[in-house]
């Protein structure tokens, strides 16, 4: 192991470094917090700030959701693990890790593009299914976004993430005001 590669930090190890004091000066609260902010912003970039790590599970979440979810990530899955093979090239996997960041970012539009269209369907406003639809749609796009992030961020992150269980598409909760802040929905 050379000195750049960094084992991830678990949860514990994450907090203590968030919380840690600078030195032995004595701060005020204000500046501590800030301290503490820039500090959870470092950490929160190998999760993205759009899941929520929470042990309760997601209660508007259906059963249809759930299997679709789950189908959507053992492929996605599979797809990283060929692309991170250790056994390939580096130049190879930076291309196709390139490639398939492209492939999400096209995945997340066109499920905008389909959430617009349930949404604004006759037939979803006559059922009143229109807040099941939103999550459904609201929550498959923030996992394809989720995936996008950490797979730009390289193996070490997604394998982090999958370790602090803080995968969308594994039943996590997602920030409703960060996605809001996003996509606008």
């Amino acid at each position: 192991m050379s000195a750049n590669d960094v084992p991830p930090l678990n949860r514990h190890q994450r907090l203590r470094y968030i919380k840690k004091g600078v030195g032995r000066r004595r701060l005020g609260r204000a500046e501590a917090s800030k301290i503490e902010d820039k500090r959870r912003r470092e950490m929160e970039g190998a999760r993205g700030a759009i899941a929520i790590t929470s042990r309760s599970p997601d209660r508007i979440r259906s059963q249809h959701d759930a299997l679709v979810e789950m189908a959507t990530w053992e492929d996605i899955h599979r797809k990283i693990n060929h692309i991170f093979r250790p056994e390939q090239h580096p130049e190879d996997i930076e291309e196709a890790r390139v490639a398939y960041i492209d492939d999400l970012q096209a995945v997340v539009d066109r499920l905008i593009a389909d959430a617009q269209e349930a949404i604004d369907s006759p037939k979803t406003l006559s059922t009143g299914n229109l807040r099941r639809i939103t999550h459904h749609y609201r929550r498959l796009v923030a996992g394809h976004h989720q995936i996008r992030d950490l797979v730009q961020q390289g193996k070490d992150a997604v394998d982090a993430a999958i370790e602090d269980e803080v995968i969308i598409f594994e039943g996590q909760r997602l920030n409703r005001l960060e996605f809001r802040r996003i996509y606008g929905w």
